[in-house]
């Protein structure tokens, strides 16, 4: 591929709700806290580090974080899909302001029948 390509490419991505990435943000903070927290353990400021292999049992080292950074990847693909990224640039339907007055004025309508109807 050639670098002009590879320009149009990105040029013409872009995300349908670009609002959902502003998702990343407590989800790093969130997931930073959990990190910190799970790493760290109670029995490594009691215990003498000479003993901590021999009398601490669990996984160590990326097995014990597996799960939470399966987590942290599955919450970014989801939130990277809920973005909508697509490179057509065709607009939502409900965006268009014909569809909105329409919605607008049926809803309006809708109502005034509702409250002119009197029951007897």
């Amino acid at each position: 591929m050639s670098s002009l390509a590879i320009e149009q490419f990105f040029s013409q991505f872009h995300f349908m709700r670009p609002y959902w990435l502003l998702a990343f943000i407590p989800l790093v903070v969130l997931l930073l806290l959990r990190w910190r927290r799970e790493s760290k353990s109670a029995w490594k400021t009691i215990i003498p580090e000479h003993l901590q292999k021999a009398l601490i049992i669990g996984e160590q080292g990326w097995k014990s974080q597996l799960p939470l950074k399966l987590l942290s990847a599955i919450l970014s693909v989801a939130i990277v899909i809920c973005a909508g990224p697509t490179w057509n640039a065709n607009r939502h339907p409900l965006e268009k302001t014909k569809v909105r007055s329409l919605l607008c004025w049926m809803s309006v309508l809708l109502w005034s029948k509702r409250t002119c109807r009197r029951r007897a």
